[in-house]
């Protein structure tokens, strides 16, 4: 285990104190806490500025859907940041809403569609292992229906895909976010 698992591990049950207790078999970890599950930061270097369309091909992915486009996800953001994305998992199939409610109650904010591109272009096998969703940057096409982008496996290949965020997402997936 690294340290930044162990510090993730020890917040989770509620700092040193608490912890020791649990090693100890003193304390029993309530239901909050194990709603949230992260996987250890991925530390990224975010350029704003890069274009949608820049941020697929740097991905190197092995199919896209033609509607994530910058002109469908349009961005606000400029200027470059390093961000700490952590992956959190929830192990029970949820909605939107509840899972931006226990993000916003553990201090996290959603991904952008950028931010899980440079995931993507960085880290290329995470999505071989569970499919990993942004859900800040989410697109309303012409009938009404809002969709977010989520990096996903098919067979061996990595795709780039959105989905209709009225859906529950499965237990399995991860969602990307960042400490607020």
């Amino acid at each position: 285990m690294t340290f930044g698992q162990m510090e993730a591990v020890i917040n989770k049950l509620g700092g040193y104190e608490e912890t020791l207790r649990f090693l100890r078999g003193e304390l029993v970890v309530s239901e909050s806490a194990k709603k949230i599950d992260t996987v250890n930061p991925y530390t990224l270097t975010i350029n704003y500025t890069r274009s949608i369309e820049d941020g697929i091909k740097a991905g190197k992915y092995d199919w896209t859907n033609s509607d994530i486009t910058s002109s469908h996800f349009p961005s606000s953001e400029v200027g470059t940041k390093e961000v700490s994305v952590e992956l959190v998992h929830f192990g029970k199939d949820m909605t939107i809403e509840e899972v931006l409610s226990e993000l916003d109650k553990a201090g996290m904010r959603p991904t952008t569609l950028k931010e899980l591109l440079v995931l993507g272009e960085k880290y290329p096998d995470l999505q071989r292992e569970f499919p990993i969703i942004a859900l800040a940057s989410v697109w309303q096409n012409p009938r009404g229906v809002r969709r977010c982008a989520y990096l996903v496996r098919f067979g061996s290949r990595r795709d780039l895909d959105w989905r209709w965020v009225g859906r529950r997402w499965l237990g399995l997936c991860r969602f990307a976010a960042v400490r607020k």
